[in-house]
């Protein structure tokens, strides 16, 4: 997992205090998991292959990819889970 830039694990700010259900409801109502996962896969090339990437060595570019994999499994989760009413 990356670390933050103090070398710790990096915290999660509390930004939106919406509940889960609508948040994801929003969310889902805007992208479908295939669009999501497109704009994903377009970041990513972007940021792999732009000259003078900020991802320019092998652990950034280890990270960033590692990034994708989860956020494109949170993304099928969740989308599972809001189809399947699990939090009400």
């Amino acid at each position: 997992m990356p670390a933050n830039s103090k070398g710790g694990l990096p915290s999660v700010p509390v930004i939106d205090a919406r509940p889960v259900k609508e948040v994801m409801e929003e969310f889902f109502t805007n992208y479908h998991p295939d669009d999501a996962e497109k704009i994903l896969w377009e970041w990513l090339v972007a940021a792999l292959t732009r000259d003078h990437s900020i991802y320019s060595n092998a652990k950034e570019r280890a990270n960033l990819i590692f990034f994708y994999e989860n956020l494109k499994e949170l993304i099928s989760t969740m989308w599972l889970v809001h189809h399947s009413k699990v939090l009400g």
